[in-house]
C-alpha cells in the first residue's frame, strides 16, 4: 500500500528545486487558507447559531489535521503535508455534509477547490483522484438523503456559507496567483535562454542554420549568410 500511495503521488517528472518550490508554495497558500476557513467555520457555527455539537468536532478535528500538515511542512516534508490537506479537506467536507443530511453548496464548492488543489500539487492524476472522490461523496450523501439513512436536513441560510463563499473564491484566486506567477517565471527565463542562444549563434565564426523537420530553415548566422552571398531574411 505504501509503494502503491507513492506511486500514484509522485510527480510525474524529476522533482527538480524549482518545482519543488513551487509546491511549497502553492501547499502553504492552501494550508493558510483552510487554516482561515476552519476558523471562520467554528465563528460561523456560533454566528448563525446551528446548535449541531458535530459541526465543532468536525471543525476541530480538521483544525488539527491542518495544524499537523503545517508542522510537516515546515520540516521539508511537502508530500506528506499535501496529501494529508487534501484527505483532511476532504474528509472535513463530507463530514460537514452527511451531519446536515443533504447536499449544500458551499462544500460542492469546496470539493471543486479540492480538485484544483490536487491538480496544482499533483497534476493530471490529482485531478481525477480527487474528482472521482469527489463525486462519490456527493453520490453517497445523496443516497443517504433519499433512503432516509441520514439526519432530516435543516435549510437554513446561514453565516457559514458566506463565509465559505468568500474563502473559496479567495483561495482559488490565490492559487491561480500563485500558478501565473509561476508560468510568466518560466517563460521570461525560457526567453532569456532562447535570447541568449540566438546571440551565441549569430556570433559564432563558423556556418551555423537551424531546420525544421519539414525543411523550413528557422535560423542562420551572419556567417553562414556571407558564404552564400545572401541576406539572412532571403535565406530563412
Amino acid at each position: 500500500m505504501k509503494h502503491l500511495l507513492r506511486g500514484i503521488f509522485s510527480p510525474l517528472v524529476p522533482e527538480t528545486d524549482e518545482f519543488k518550490e513551487l509546491r511549497t508554495h502553492l501547499l502553504y497558500t492552501e494550508i493558510v487558507f483552510f487554516l482561515g476557513f476552519l476558523l471562520f467555520g467554528v465563528v460561523g457555527v456560533f454566528l448563525g447559531r446551528q446548535g449541531n455539537p458535530a459541526f465543532f468536532v468536525v471543525y476541530l478535528v480538521a483544525l488539527l489535521a491542518v495544524a499537523f500538515c503545517l508542522w510537516l511542512a515546515r520540516r521539508g516534508r511537502i508530500t506528506a503535508a499535501s496529501i494529508l490537506l487534501l484527505i483532511t479537506g476532504y474528509v472535513a467536507v463530507t463530514g460537514v455534509m452527511i451531519q446536515s443530511g443533504t447536499i449544500l453548496l458551499p462544500a460542492v464548492s469546496v470539493y471543486a477547490l479540492l480538485v484544483v488543489s490536487a491538480g496544482l500539487l499533483y497534476g493530471q492524476r490529482g485531478v481525477w483522484l480527487m474528482g472521482i472522490a469527489s463525486s462519490a461523496a456527493i453520490f453517497g450523501v445523496m443516497q443517504g438523503e433519499i433512503n432516509g439513512w441520514l439526519v432530516l436536513p435543516t435549510r437554513v441560510v446561514s453565516l457559514t456559507q458566506w463565509m465559505t463563499y468568500s474563502l473559496v473564491i479567495g483561495l482559488t484566486g490565490a492559487l491561480v496567483q500563485t500558478a501565473y506567477a509561476a508560468i510568466s517565471t518560466s517563460l521570461s527565463e525560457s526567453s532569456e535562454a532562447l535570447q541568449f542562444n540566438q546571440l551565441i549563434i549569430q556570433a559564432a565564426p563558423i556556418c551555423m542554420t537551424i531546420f525544421r523537420v519539414e525543411g523550413d530553415c528557422v535560423a542562420i548566422n551572419q556567417a553562414a549568410s556571407q558564404l552564400l552571398g545572401r541576406s539572412q531574411e532571403r535565406l530563412q
